[in-house]
């Protein structure tokens, strides 16, 4: 069957039952997207130039050469390389020569090569199969080549059968649909029990392979014993669960006693559904809020984060989400965001090969941005396989930017058992938001995050998992704790003419003028607040994230003009005194006000901006470091009356405390993933003692590990200054009820001090009952030199580095030791 309608459904089956469609091939006549070839990849300009493979779109459909959303790229066999290439607006263009250019602003774009293929989607709606409000219906050794949009629907269908229907792409083309494989949106009446997918291949997508999930709708007023909402039906009997959008609070359960009917409020339409329950009055609603539904152009900017507009609860019906899925015995590989998501109760995930996911290899949660829902309960996936994916999670996001986390912990009872994990490029397992989850005999392989990584999450159940062969139970992190680092107050490096003016400091409103942090330290996450007046409206200030210490003034910039008061964020670079022409990522209008406040939040690669108490940017960006990041003017006089510049890190836990071949060589992440161990990174470039002992109680005591392992000393001139400090961390270590594990220094040329120093370690040690770890030894080429195979030099090269990490963790008193370490107070 070839549809030759643009933008249409292809079959639509509406209020049927037991309707089968068998033994078709589907697929539209105009290939809904556009795919080149790459030929060249400019790395300065960052644009990819290459030829047409599937011709562009008719005249009728334009914006499809605009579409801001993200290209693909695939190997020529298939397989995905990213679906995260975020173009320039309006950059991907056909040149003169007929061949076509993209500029890319966001996205790995290192990875992509000549020969590969770029699949541009173009998401204008039409799919091929919609079951609506329909029961029982089944497509049974169907292959779907393209969609415009969704490939199949589920709307508000009840137990449709999905069977051997395999989503590929067409010979000679890599890309498939724009969208999801199966979006199952669950509600009204019909809605019930959800989909059964089995023995299904879905590649190359531009979405998810299934989404299941009820939809919620925005509460419009509460009257009496009446819930008004902006859509949704409920049964007599049915449960509708009120959840606070923001929070994901769950403020009522209530009981429909007669089904929802829809009646007129105000110019809106409305359901209407009559419940049991006294409804609470601290619902919130468009009336109690005194607002409006929001537009949908101003929808779209509040679920992407861009409005702070404040919106009512949202309410979801747990009986019309699709409870019963089943999915089995299918492939999901090659697509661009999710494999599975589940956000249906009582669902079944079992002998389900997922391969080379953009994003998570499957999703366990509820949205109150998209208002998809309820948060589930009662989950089992088993004996799946996870590779080159991202991980396993469960979460319930919530519609609020400063913390998109629920505070509860809805996502509940979810087993994962006997599933295997490869190559995973995010944490295995990202556990949120949830409570009585369990996880039984999985199988973690060199996995290229943390094993685990959870947050506000409670009852977990491990039992038989392991990492790299090892069994395995996580730590669980502590709290995010922010110790100040360099403020007004103290620790703050100047250029440019700062003077003490009452408790500020001023400058001269000089060319360039900055205040930072001198420390250089590889956190990931950072915190920078500042509170500054204008004493001209001329220039522009801010604050600004430094890439890394080789480059002391590249970075991101979130500036304020004081005379105009545009707000831009940029990323700067300078080469010496001369500043090269900024690439601007983002801009908007503000007022200035008479002290305006601005904090920089990032975490990992995302970064939040605020203004004046507002948000008014969030995206991605490199890894920051607290070196010369701070406050910064441009031909701005201005007064500044705060600043605070902090790093984040996680409580407990194993960390790594030293100098470069900590930091840069990150021997404890290799240790680490032998071990199935997460260690953070207290390493920090060039240091030496001195400065160790000067960062000790922000960078280390503040954080309270369960345990340090210290190797520090290899930049000191002196040995004797190098002991001295080294006892002093030590003691101050174990003062703070902290164990420690002491590393010598590695051999280096002029080996005289590293083997003074380690001579003093081990005689330290040695009376002071402290375990210490000999890496000398085992680096040394009999000569006081490092081994040439291991670097030869100061710094271990790859094979060094896995030296050093599997003598340290297969040393049994150490393996010992750190299980001693870690163990759980309240156990």
């Amino acid at each position: 069957m070839i549809f030759g309608v643009n933008e249409k459904n292809g079959v639509r089956v509406f209020k049927s039952e037991n309707i089968q469609l068998r033994n078709l091939v589907l697929l539209n006549r105009t290939v809904p997207f556009m795919e080149m070839e790459v030929e060249s990849v400019d790395p300065e300009a960052q644009t990819i130039t290459g030829r047409h493979i599937v011709p562009s779109l008719p005249a009728d459909a334009p914006q499809v050469s605009g579409y801001g959303g993200p290209k693909l790229c695939f190997r020529r066999d298939g397989s995905l390389v990213t679906g995260d290439l975020w173009p320039v607006p309006d950059s991907l263009v056909t040149l003169p020569s007929g061949k076509i250019r993209m500029a890319v602003r966001r996205g790995p774009f290192h990875k992509v090569r000549p020969g590969m293929r770029i699949a541009c989607p173009g998401r204008r709606g039409g799919s091929v199969v919609v079951f609506s409000c329909s029961r029982f219906c089944m497509l049974d050794r169907i292959t779907i080549h393209n969609s415009w949009d969704l490939a199949l629907v589920n709307h508000a269908s009840y137990a449709s059968t999905y069977s051997k229907v395999r989503i590929v792409p067409l010979p000679g083309l890599s890309f498939t649909t724009n969208g999801d494989g199966i979006h199952a949106a669950n509600s009204g009446s019909y809605s019930g029990i959800g989909p059964t997918v089995i023995d299904c291949e879905f590649r190359a997508m531009g979405d998810d392979p299934i989404n299941t999930y009820n939809r919620g709708w925005y509460v419009a007023a509460v009257q009496d014993h009446q819930l008004l909402t902006h859509g949704g039906e409920a049964l007599a009997g049915d449960i509708t669960y009120v959840y606070d959008s923001a929070t994901g609070e769950i403020r009522a359960g209530l009981t429909a006693t007669e089904t929802t009917v829809r009646r007129n409020w105000g110019k809106y339409n409305v359901s209407a559904t009559m419940v049991k329950e006294q409804i609470p009055s601290r619902i919130k609603s468009f009336d109690s809020l005194n607002s409006e539904p929001p537009a949908e152009d101003e929808l779209g900017e509040i679920y992407f984060g861009k409005s702070r507009r404040e919106m009512p609860d949202v309410a979801f019906n747990p009986f019309r989400a699709g409870a019963w899925e089943v999915i089995a015995d299918c492939v999901f590989a090659d697509n661009r965001n999710c494999g599975p998501v589940i956000q249906c109760d009582n669902a079944l995930v079992e002998n389900v090969t997922i391969a080379n996911i953009e994003s998570f290899a499957s999703k366990i949660g509820a949205f109150t941005t998209w208002r998809e829902g309820p948060p589930p309960i009662n989950v089992l996936m088993r004996n799946c396989k996870i590779r080159n994916s991202g991980g396993l999670r469960t979460e319930f996001y919530v519609l609020n930017p400063d913390n998109e986390i629920a505070t509860g912990r809805h996502v509940r009872h979810v087993t994962f058992e006997n599933n295997e994990l490869v190559n995973c490029h995010q944490p295995a397992f990202t556990i949120a938001s949830s409570s009585g989850i369990e996880f039984i005999n999985n199988r973690i392989v060199n996995p290229q995050k943390e094993a685990f990584k959870i947050t506000n999450a409670e009852k977990l159940t491990f039992q038989g998992n392991t990492v790299n062969g090892k069994p395995y139970t996580p730590q669980i992190a502590g709290k995010t704790v922010w110790p100040v680092r360099a403020s007004l107050q103290g620790k703050l490096s100047k250029e440019g003419a700062w003077r003490h003016v009452g408790a500020g400091l001023q400058n001269s409103g000089g060319d360039f003028e900055a205040l930072y942090a001198a420390q250089y330290s590889a956190l990931k996450k950072v915190k920078i607040q500042t509170a500054f007046r204008f004493l001209k409206p001329e220039g522009k200030a801010g604050l600004r994230l430094v890439e890394h210490v080789g480059v002391p003034d590249n970075g991101y910039y979130f500036l304020l003009d004081g005379a105009t008061g545009l707000f831009t964020v940029s990323v700067r670079r300078r080469e010496g005194t001369v500043w090269k022409p900024e690439q601007v990522v983002f801009r908007r209008q503000l007022e200035t006000a008479a002290v305006n406040s601005l904090e920089v939040l990032s975490e990992f690669t995302w970064i939040v901006v605020k203004v004046n108490g507002k948000e008014i940017w969030r995206g991605g960006a490199p890894l920051p470091t607290l070196f010369r990041s701070g406050f910064v003017a441009f031909d701005a006089p201005v007064s500044v009356e705060k600043l605070e510049i902090a790093g984040g890190g996680h409580q407990g836990g194993i960390l790594a405390f030293g100098d470069s071949i900590t930091h840069h060589c990150r021997w404890q992440d290799t240790a680490g993933k032998l071990a199935g161990l997460e260690i953070g990174n207290g390493g920090m470039a060039c240091d030496d003692t001195i400065n160790a002992r000067k960062r000790l109680e922000s960078d280390v005591i503040a954080l309270q590990p369960d345990l340090v392992l210290l190797l520090l000393g290899t930049n000191n001139s002196s040995a004797t200054q190098a002991m001295t400090d080294l006892k002093y961390i030590i003691r101050r270590l174990r003062s703070a009820r902290i164990n420690v594990i002491v590393c010598t220094i590695l051999p280096r040329p002029q080996p005289e001090q590293a083997v003074k120093l380690n001579r003093l370690l081990r005689q330290y040690c040695r009376q002071e009952q402290i375990l210490l770890h000999d890496w000398y030894e085992v680096m040394n080429d009999g000569n006081g030199n490092m081994k040439k195979e291991y670097g030869g030099d100061v710094h271990p090269n790859t094979r060094g580095i896995e030296v050093m990490a599997r003598s340290f963790i297969e040393n049994p008193v150490v393996k010992k030791f750190i299980l001693q370490s870690t163990e759980r107070k309240d156990k």
